[in-house]
């Protein structure tokens, strides 16, 4: 799979909060042991790959829940990688709720209000980082083109209260 590979984004991701709590074995497996797998690939594949970039969430920074231990699992798989594949840069780029996409609760709020309620809000004064889909890529291409071994972008992001989020 890394023949003639010169990028690898790693996107393969568990990313709903109940999903992970729900199966945390496969959260595991997908968020954390896929990571160990592209770096055992590549060291297997050899030098060719120039470049690996990991995307992971906010949750990862102080985690709470099986989502962000296990992204914060893969942040730290990839960074270490740099030691044992030396010619390839491991990069991560951690950012925040991406607008509409399927891991965003604005689609779920969405689909809350239309059937009349009610909108299911766990914890009234949490606050999510809000980024486009535009944003989401640029920080990407960002620590792709800038980042140093061993780096994690964090980009500055906008930040909304769930209860806004809601009204």
């Amino acid at each position: 799979a890394m023949a003639g590979v010169d990028f690898v984004f790693h996107a393969a991701a568990l990313k709903q909060v109940p999903t992970c709590e729900f199966f945390t074995r496969e959260a595991v497996l997908t968020n954390a042991l896929g990571a160990d797998t592209v770096v055992r690939a590549l060291q297997i594949a050899g030098p060719h790959v120039e470049a690996v970039v990991g995307i992971s969430t906010d949750k990862a920074c102080k985690p709470v829940n099986v989502m962000g231990l296990t992204k914060a699992l893969m942040e730290r798989l990839l960074i270490t990688a740099n030691l044992s594949v030396p010619t390839t840069r491991f990069v991560c780029v951690r950012y925040g709720n991406v607008i509409g996409s399927r891991g965003s609760v604005i689609p779920l709020f969405e689909d809350q209000i239309a059937r009349g309620g009610p909108v299911t809000v766990t914890t009234p004064e949490m606050t999510r980082f809000l980024v486009t889909l535009d944003e989401a890529v640029d920080a990407v291409f960002a620590v792709l083109a800038e980042g140093r071994a061993g780096e994690i972008f964090v980009p500055l992001a906008g930040a909304a209260r769930v209860v806004d989020i809601v009204k």
